[in-house]
């Protein structure tokens, strides 16, 4: 709740987009209602207007048994065959959402995207790609950051932001004690161990 009334009042204040993926940690339906809960509770208590969009992304057991039947789902390697009995049995199955639907919610007006499991990428992609900058760079800029502080050298430092352009990308980190180098934190380039 606290993150979240950080993030959600700074967003609004900057007028810009917060996107807040696999609510709840493991992004069920429930998770994502939970979320939202919290969400309309700052609202109301902070005055804030904007445009809500929730994305959830369980899956129906009946249509993932389908699926299977028709050999269109397969277990990855290195998990064994799963069969319509197993599905049937699980309370939840979340799938795992790309950048498209996030991508889609901005698009339609949102200010404020809830979605269930995605992709870690996906949260910083949807917005860089929605607005025309190129997939080499997004991509690459979204895989560095999407741990945070793990980009930089006090791994516990918290968030870093990233400016993204047709050329590549600019990572910085939030907390003015770290630094983003080509180094990690133990002082050695990423492929020495």
């Amino acid at each position: 709740e606290h993150d979240l009334h950080v993030l959600l009042t700074a967003a609004r204040e900057a007028d810009i987009p917060l996107v807040v993926t696999s609510c709840a940690t493991a992004g069920t339906n429930s998770g994502v209602d939970w979320v939202a809960g919290i969400v309309d509770a700052i609202a109301r208590e902070e005055h804030l207007s904007f445009n809500l969009s929730t994305i959830y992304s369980e899956q129906h057991a009946d249509a993932v048994a389908a699926a299977l039947a028709v050999g269109a789902v397969k277990p990855l390697s290195p998990a064994g065959p799963i069969d319509a009995q197993v599905l049937r049995s699980c309370e939840h199955i979340v799938g795992l959402m790309g950048f498209e639907p996030i991508a889609d919610a901005l698009a339609g007006g949102a200010d404020v995207v809830l979605a269930g499991r995605a992709t870690d990428t996906a949260s910083v992609a949807a917005l860089a790609l929605s607005r025309g900058l190129p997939p080499g760079p997004t991509w690459h800029a979204a895989k560095t950051v999407e741990c945070g502080g793990l980009c930089t050298t006090n791994l516990q430092s918290g968030g870093v932001l990233v400016d993204i352009d047709d050329a590549g990308f600019t990572v910085r980190p939030l907390d003015p004690n770290s630094a983003c180098t080509k180094l990690n934190s133990k002082g050695c380039a990423p492929d020495c161990r």
